[in-house]
């Protein structure tokens, strides 16, 4: 049988509810035996300052995930060259897995959205199936048929299939969390609750390191 692997890349600054129910979402949905949860070191549309100290993002991942033997954390991205591309991660992905591994890649509909503008886009769809998270679907819509034509894709239902080497693109059912690392950082920094987004393991380890208490990044 052939292994069905989730990979899940971001900041993850910090990782929060909304991260963890698109991985359970992506798991029930597609079948996926696993989810790899691979925090950005250093990716290409940020700079360094504005970005959390990758072993806070890596510790935090880790004790979100630490009784979730479905989810691991991956910190590949620590190893390869900076500014270090989806498509380069991929490739590594692929040459450490067995043959028979299917890959599905965990994304949100905004990112999704813009994926023409990432590097090698189209051997991208070829080398993992999309799974896409429908924020603000209703809103999006055309945006997302768009695309599907751009793209030279047929949709059907749920899914969208290509009649060359790329792969189906599946976009859950289960509607996303509405919350963001961005909004967490603007609430820590306004002195305002985040208990009921983050994991209580996260939230402590927030306020034992005083993360985000200055400007958004640190």
């Amino acid at each position: 049988m052939r292994a069905r692997i989730g990979l899940f890349g971001g900041t993850f600054d910090p990782v929060h509810y909304g991260h963890l129910r698109l991985a359970e979402s992506a798991l029930s949905e597609c079948g996926l035996d696993r989810i790899v949860f691979i925090p950005a070191a250093m990716p290409p549309h940020k700079a360094a300052s504005e970005l959390t100290p990758f072993h806070h993002r890596v510790e935090m991942l880790r004790l979100a995930l630490h009784d979730r033997t479905e989810f691991e954390c991956s910190l590949v991205e620590a190893q390869l060259p900076v500014p270090t591309y989806t498509v380069e991660t991929l490739r590594n992905f692929h040459r450490q897995y067995a043959p028979d591994t299917d890959f599905y890649f965990l994304t949100g509909l905004d990112a999704f959205l813009e994926i023409q503008t990432w590097k090698e886009y189209n051997r991208l769809l070829a080398m993992a199936s999309f799974v896409v998270s429908e924020r603000e679907r209703e809103k999006l819509a055309p945006l997302k048929a768009q695309l599907a034509g751009e793209l030279g894709y047929s949709t059907a239902g749920h899914m969208w299939k290509s009649n060359d080497d790329r792969l189906p693109i599946y976009f859950l059912t289960k509607a996303p969390l509405t919350v963001s690392s961005s909004t967490i950082r603007r609430k820590i920094r306004l002195g305002e609750p985040i208990n009921d987004m983050v994991p209580e393991v996260v939230y402590r380890y927030i306020r034992a390191n005083k993360l985000y208490q200055g400007k958004a990044g640190q």
